[in-house]
């Protein structure tokens, strides 16, 4: 915000939640799949949240809820109109919400507008915002029931954590378990990676892992699925014995991610 918002906006206590209406128009840009887009508040489902950052001192989130949103928020708004805003949409995964601090790991999608705008009048809060993948992401074809997990890379990159009030991103490597669903796929891992990388998958039994994935298949927005090998079929990866026996069932590997083509996951399986 400028120092002219910033000055439109003070906190009253830091511990008040208030309350407000809430009208969202927003565009939420989906994945190289052509997946999961929503114009203009379209597609919001009961219990959808999206965070609202206005000051280092005001902030809250908005929940969809009987069709409309409530915005919960610390701090004080007064009436202003087309000031900036920033914006974040959690997809999936178990994110935790204390006081200005979100907390996910890698199983959580992150779309963000850095550029949103707001207008607030009498209680009434409208939000305008273009959000869109800060990360790639990627699931996994393999035996049903059967689980994994990847294992931490000093290239490999999952968003974990938001400070609204200091409106920053932040990322670690990490552990993150897979589970094989009933269809045959995991869910969606979101990750980036600011150099070439590798991804490793490791169960009780073997680890894989193998040649470097490019960059440009961890661009933000990318999607795609990469098939799981048998211990029969791993030609092109290196296979070791894994370093702990804490899962059970299925096999590891480190399998190369192609960009989607023509909306069809299937077509770029490993």
């Amino acid at each position: 915000c400028s120092s002219q918002e910033e000055d439109a906006m003070s906190i009253d206590n830091p511990a008040m939640e208030n309350t407000c209406r809430m009208v969202l128009d927003a565009t939420v840009v989906g994945y190289s799949d052509g997946t999961d887009t929503r114009v203009k508040g379209t597609r919001w489902e009961e219990g959808d949240k999206v965070y609202v950052r206005f000051s280092s001192t005001v902030y809250g989130v908005g929940t969809y809820t009987d069709h409309e949103w409530v915005f919960s928020y610390t701090g004080k708004l007064v009436n202003i109109s087309g000031a900036q805003c920033a914006v974040y949409y959690l997809q999936g995964g178990d994110v935790t919400f204390n006081d200005a601090d979100l907390t996910f790991d890698g199983r959580t999608g992150v779309f963000n507008s850095v550029s949103g705008i707001f207008t607030y009048e009498n209680k009434f809060l409208t939000v305008s915002a273009t959000l869109v993948p800060a990360t790639s992401r990627m699931r996994f074809r393999g035996e049903p029931g059967t689980r994994h997990r990847i294992l931490p890379s000093e290239s490999l990159m999952s968003y974990n954590h938001i400070d609204l009030s200091a409106n920053k991103l932040f990322s670690a490597s990490s552990e993150l378990p897979l589970t094989v669903k009933e269809d045959g796929l995991t869910d969606y891992i979101y990750v980036f990676a600011e150099e070439d990388a590798s991804i490793a998958i490791e169960t009780s039994i073997y680890k894989y892992s193998g040649k470097p994935l490019a960059q440009s298949l961890f661009k933000a927005g990318a999607s795609g699925v990469i098939a799981i090998p048998k211990q029969s079929s791993y030609e092109g990866w290196h296979l070791e014995k894994a370093r702990v026996a804490e899962l059970s069932g299925g096999w590891s590997f480190n399998a190369k991610l192609k960009k989607l083509a023509g909306g069809n996951e299937d077509a770029n399986e490993m």
